[in-house]
C-alpha cells in the first residue's frame, strides 16, 4: 500500500455489486430430509439454470498502472454457491467461500502480472 502513486505501482478498484444469502431453513431441511428438498432444488435449477436457495455474490474489479492508467485487468464476475446436500446451515457460508475464492484469484493474478512462475492457481 502506498500514499502516492509511483512507477511500478498498481491501482486496484473493487466493488461488491450484489450479495444474497442462502436460506438457512432450506439448508437445514436439506440436511435432515435431502430427498424432499434436493429434487425440488435440482428441478428449479434445470428450468432456470440457477440453483435456488443458495448464496451468491457479484463483483467488479479493475487493476491499472497507477501512473499511466493502463488497464491490466478488468473483470465482472458472478458466482453462485454450491447446490445439493449442504454441510452447513450458515446463511452466509456460500458468500464467504465466494469472497475467499476471489481473494485467492486476485492474489494469483497479481502474482502472474509480476511475472512469477511459482504462482498457485486457486481451486474452483
Amino acid at each position: 500500500m502506498v500514499r502516492q502513486p509511483s512507477p511500478g505501482t498498481l491501482k486496484l478498484r473493487v466493488a461488491l455489486t450484489s450479495v444474497s444469502e442462502s436460506s438457512a431453513t432450506v439448508d437445514t431441511i436439506s440436511t435432515v430430509a435431502p430427498y424432499i428438498v434436493n429434487p425440488l432444488r435440482n428441478a428449479a435449477a434445470s428450468i432456470s439454470g440457477e440453483s435456488p436457495f443458495v448464496g451468491e455474490a457479484s463483483v467488479e474489479a479493475e487493476v491499472t498502472d497507477a501512473m499511466s492508467g493502463e488497464v491490466f485487468l478488468a473483470r465482472v464476475e458472478r458466482r453462485v454457491g454450491a447446490r445439493g446436500m449442504r454441510t452447513t446451515t450458515k446463511r452466509w457460508s456460500d458468500v464467504e467461500e465466494i469472497l475467499w475464492y476471489w481473494g485467492e484469484s486476485v492474489r494469483y493474478r497479481l502474482c502472474k502480472l509480476r511475472g512469477d512462475e511459482s504462482c498457485i492457481r486457486p481451486e474452483k
